[in-house]
């Protein structure tokens, strides 16, 4: 998989989601963030329209320390040709956010000098 580095330095990799009941495929480009540890953060705009189900809140720790509950949805992700069922979490954030759980077992290599990314 490939991304991208953005004029302000995001590591940004574009990934695409499947609904569970509808089967539709939005492609959505997140924020490579490993200080998540789940794996991937979606703004509540964003969650809305794609209509995801909501399954069971889920407890997250801020930057702080503080830990928060937030709404969790179910959805599948395409890893490398393989759809990987996932859970999103919302937050009122401007930007999605792709964690450590979908980095675990590949290698993640950022050019910032290229501004290349690729996920092998």
């Amino acid at each position: 998989m490939t991304g991208f580095v953005d004029s302000s330095g995001h590591a940004i990799l574009t990934i695409r989601l499947k609904h569970p009941g509808t089967g539709t495929e939005p492609s959505v480009d997140a924020w490579i963030d490993t200080g998540i540890t789940g794996e991937l953060v979606l703004p509540m705009q964003m969650i809305a329209p794609m209509g995801l189900p909501l399954g069971p809140a889920v407890p997250a720790t801020l930057a702080d320390g503080s830990v928060v509950q937030r709404d969790a949805y179910s959805s599948s992700v395409d890893r490398f040709g393989k759809w990987t069922n996932i859970e999103v979490v919302a937050n009122q954030g401007t930007f999605p956010l792709l964690g450590v759980g979908l980095l675990l077992g590949h290698h993640l290599d950022i050019d910032y000098s290229g501004r290349t990314l690729s996920l092998t």
